[in-house]
């Protein structure tokens, strides 16, 4: 990773929920950067509004789902011997 990766690229079968607002409002981690992750706000399946967090400001329950996630991201282009 160089920097900057999305839930697409990464092909996960889900985004991460930041917060479950309610009324069908979800708040999905879509991006991942270097010094945080980039959210959409969803109202079904609208997008609302676009968000930036630091590390620092999520819950360690998300941090160490995007720690597993990354981890194995890297297991995986170092198996396939790709660089990032």
């Amino acid at each position: 990773m160089n920097g900057t990766t999305s839930v697409s690229e990464l092909e996960l079968d889900c985004s991460i929920v930041l917060n479950n607002i309610g009324n069908n409002i979800v708040e999905l981690i879509e991006t991942f950067e270097l010094d945080g992750v980039g959210t959409i706000v969803y109202d079904d399946e609208i997008e609302i509004n676009y968000n930036s967090y630091q590390y620092v400001e999520l819950p360690i329950d998300v941090i160490n789902e995007i720690l597993d996630i990354l981890e194995k991201y890297a297991d995986y282009m170092e198996l396939t011997n790709k660089a990032y």
